[in-house]
Formats: structure tokens, sequence, C-alpha cells
């Protein structure tokens, strides 16, 4: 009842929203405790400490406890910390930040620039945003890179040897994406920027707008919050 209490105690501030309350028929539990944070990190480093102190003192399990937070993105902190600590968890109503379909895509962008033996990042990147790019071009793609033996970021930027027409296109603007991805990465610039930067330059914002324009909000918070960690 006391956390329902200092809920309604904040949202009932908010401007423009229909006046509701949350009620609850269960009794007692702990006063609600307020804490300061610096950011988002230390927040969850301070839950969590929180939370192994309680289960020393009081004998509990891990399924004893629940953590609460706003939105979805906000996940990705308190995710960090307990994999940091090696403690299991599950995600109630929603997937793990790092599994979420945006977070993979980008994360795909910036693994196969890395990595072009990264066969199944290599495969999601050119394929995401869609661009007419099938498994027989990808396989094409990797053909050639085995059998000139070379990369397949090499072989992307031979790719006027075996493709042609709008095909030929579009692999040559998708190898322009790797290509500034991995200039960045000489000039040594910041992950956050590259991050940035292959949203930007994919538009996967627009792709995301018009794939999923149910719940677009939340999966730009989840884009923005890749940014941030």
């Amino acid at each position: 009842p006391f956390i329902l209490k200092a809920a309604n105690g904040v949202v009932k501030h908010n401007t423009g929203r229909m006046p509701k309350e949350l009620r609850t028929s269960r009794t007692g539990g702990a006063r609600v405790r307020i804490i300061e944070a610096w950011d988002d990190r230390d927040e969850a480093d301070k839950v969590v400490n929180s939370l192994a102190r309680e289960r020393g003192e009081h004998g509990l399990r891990l399924r004893d406890f629940v953590i609460l937070y706003r939105t979805n993105a906000q996940s990705r902190a308190f995710e960090d910390v307990l994999r940091r600590r090696g403690l299991p968890y599950v995600i109630i109503g929603g997937t793990r930040f790092y599994e979420r379909e945006e977070i993979k895509d980008i994360l795909a962008y910036l693994r196969f620039a890395v990595n072009p033996s990264d066969s199944v990042s290599f495969a999601r990147a050119i394929s995401t945003p869609k661009r007419g790019i099938g498994p027989k071009t990808i396989e094409t793609i990797e053909s050639f890179a085995a059998v000139e033996k070379v990369t397949v970021h090499e072989a992307l930027s031979r790719a006027r040897e075996f493709l042609s027409g709008s095909m030929l296109a579009q692999v040559e603007r998708f190898y322009e994406v790797i290509a500034s991805v991995l200039s960045m990465r000489k000039e040594k610039k910041k992950l956050d920027e590259v991050a940035h930067h292959v949203i930007d330059r994919t538009d996967y914002l627009d792709h995301l707008e018009g794939e999923h324009p149910e719940n677009y909000e939340e999966r730009s918070e989840n884009l923005d919050e890749l940014v941030s960690a």
C-alpha cells in the first residue's frame, strides 16, 4: 500500500491526465525510502546493493524481490548491474534489453564493422532496414569472399565485380555505412557517437516508424538508452 500511495502522490501532480487512484487490498509492508543517485548506473548499483543487503539480513531468496521501473528502456541499467554481479533475473511482460529487436539490429552493424567474420551480424545488418537484399545475394557475397580469400568487408568494396543493377546499388549503399563506421573507429570516435551515426545513416528511425507504428516511441527510447549505455 505504501508504494501505491507514493505513486499516487507523484502522479496526481501530472497535468492533462484523467484522475485515477491505484488501490490494493493488501495491508502492511515496509514504508518507502527515497535515495539519491548521480545517474542511472549509480541508481542501479544502489538498488542492487539494497537487495543484497536485505537478502543477507533476512535470509530471503532472489524470487522474493522485484524491481519496478517506469519505462522498458530503464531496464538496461539494472540488467547491466545484475549481469555483472552474476545475479539471474527475469523480465516480466517484456524482453531483456539486449534481446530487443531494435537493439540487436544496431549492435549487428557495430559487431560486423569490427568483425567481418561475424556472418550472423552481417546477415542481420545488411537485411535491416529492408533493402531488397535476400539470402541469395548474401550467399553470393560470402562465396566471393571465400573464393578470393578476402574479408567480407573487401568483398563488399568489390561488389562491382560480381553484382550489377539495383542490387549492386543497394549493396554499395550498405557498404558505405560500414566504411563510415570503420573510418570513425580509426579516428577513435566515442562509441555513443558511432551508434548514433549508424541509427542516423541508416534512417533506422524511419524504418521503426514504418514497421512498428504502434510502439515506435518505446522502441525509439530503447535506442536512446543504447546510445547512453
